[in-house]
């Protein structure tokens, strides 16, 4: 399943916590994520994302791309 990971700026400690808590989920899945949002999870899990640009840079529309274009499934 690929999951794709979003949070505000003030949401991203509890994405992190969520990410940190279901770590043995999220690691049998390819996960997607804005940039910071990514790489903070990563800096904290370890897990294996990949990361679009950061949200105002573009990234969520990055995301919204892929979602589309049927690349990442909600």
């Amino acid at each position: 399943m690929k999951i794709a990971l979003i949070a505000h700026d003030k949401m991203k400690p509890e994405i992190i916590e969520f990410a940190k808590k279901y770590k043995d989920v999220l690691k049998k899945h390819t996960l997607f994520a804005t940039g910071t949002t990514g790489h903070k999870i990563i800096e904290a899990t370890g897990l294996n994302i990949k990361c679009f640009r950061s949200g105002p840079l573009g990234g969520d529309q990055e995301m919204g791309a892929h979602v589309a274009n049927g690349e990442i499934v909600i």
